[in-house]
């Protein structure tokens, strides 16, 4: 029997996205690209990032460290992604505030 990975989004994923959504921006959700690739490609609209698209990488609040060999394995993928990324920066956020701010849609 062949068994499929499936990727997990973290508990504070849904809120986020509903949050930015209602704020106007757009989002895809990317979590399950895997390689290390953010959580969420996100095009802000207005603002002083307006026209940019912003990769938001959704982590459970008070989170620290990886636990496990597979929350370790994610973490490197992470951040070998994040040092070959040519691209703006990967912004890391854990609530729907975070995130506002982080995209500068709040203060």
């Amino acid at each position: 029997m062949r068994r499929y990975w499936r990727a997990k989004r973290d508990g504070s994923h849904t809120p986020i996205v509903q949050a930015v959504r209602a704020a106007g921006c757009s989002v895809a959700e990317t979590h399950a690209v895997g390689s290390g690739f953010p959580d969420l490609v996100v095009g802000v609209p207005f603002g002083p990032q307006a026209g940019v698209t912003v990769l938001l990488e959704v982590k459970r609040p008070g989170r620290g460290k990886a636990h496990g060999a597979s929350e370790k394995a994610t973490a490197a993928r992470q951040e070998a992604f994040a040092e070959s990324w040519r691209g703006g920066p990967i912004l890391t956020v854990s609530s729907p505030e975070e995130a506002l701010r982080a995209l500068g849609l709040t203060a």
